[in-house]
């Protein structure tokens, strides 16, 4: 199937239930899928945790919050009911397009539930619910290449492999007096 030709892509969801190394990781990701879909909404779903390093990330219009429980450090993250209500959301947004970063089962079944018609992502070996799905390469790569080639294998273009950090003012500014203070 041609991608292009088959996926609108107006609204993208990106289910990134990782730590956070794995979100500075997913940075370039973010830079060139939001360069691939310049007009898209573009959310994430990530752990409470990790969601602030992405406040001032200017790839993505919006930071949905659920704390898996396969994946909080939080004494037993969200429960059925609050599971069933961030899936209701998704489908209430009607994503066309989902990317799951990280392979486990449970991310892959999120954006199945959510009804998402277009679902890219790795597998972990036991999932059969993702449309497209690539097992994950057994060459050993630098880990923010994993999400980038997900674009790669959809023959999207990858312009920049380059890290960022989303700062926002109070930090620029924290930044700035620390370095005036410096002899």
């Amino acid at each position: 199937e041609d991608f292009k030709k088959y996926c609108k892509a107006d609204k993208i969801l990106v289910v990134g239930l990782t730590h956070l190394g794995d979100m500075v990781l997913l940075s370039p990701f973010l830079y060139n899928l939001r360069r691939d879909f310049p007009k898209a909404k573009i959310d994430i779903l990530s752990k409470e945790q990790v969601s602030e390093i992405l406040a001032y990330c200017p790839h993505i219009n919006n930071r949905i919050i659920y704390n898996a429980k396969w994946v909080t450090s939080k004494k037993g993250g969200e429960g059925f009911i609050k599971t069933f209500n961030i899936i209701s959301q998704l489908k209430r947004n009607h994503y066309d397009l989902s990317f799951v970063t990280h392979p486990h089962i449970y991310s892959n079944i999120i954006p199945w539930l959510a009804r998402i018609p277009f679902r890219v992502g790795y597998s972990d070996g036991a999932d059969g619910f993702l449309n497209i799905r690539f097992e994950k390469e057994s060459q050993i790569q630098h880990a923010r290449n994993y999400p980038l080639n997900l674009l790669r294998y959809l023959d999207l273009e990858v312009e920049s492999e380059k890290l960022e950090i989303y700062l926002g003012p109070q930090d620029i500014a924290f930044a700035e007096e620390f370095r005036k203070s410096l002899p």
